[in-house]
């Protein structure tokens, strides 16, 4: 399958797909640098990005799941945070 010109962020799904291996994807809520330089609170593109063009890379039968890693300290500092997560988890398994 050659697929062209591909995203160095999504080249290993798709070269686990020729492969022909189970994948469970993996996206966050993190915040790097630029967006904390501009204030802004949350990653909410990179988590449902990765369910959308996981859906259309991987076949079903080899597509498991996805995991959500928000990289932050599970206590109740981080809360909101991490209930946050939960509902991007939950609005891009929608898409």
């Amino acid at each position: 399958m050659d697929v062209g010109y591909v995203k160095p962020e999504i080249r290993t799904y798709h070269e686990f797909e020729k492969g022909g291996y189970d994948q469970v994807p993996c996206g966050t809520n993190w915040v790097p640098g630029y967006y904390k330089a501009h204030n802004l609170k949350a990653n909410d593109v990179n988590f449902p990005l990765t369910v959308m063009n996981c859906r259309q890379i991987i076949a079903p039968s080899r597509l498991k799941g996805f995991l959500m890693a928000p990289w932050e300290v599970t206590d109740s500092k981080r809360r909101e945070w991490l209930l946050h997560a939960i509902d991007l988890v939950g609005q891009s398994m929608k898409i």
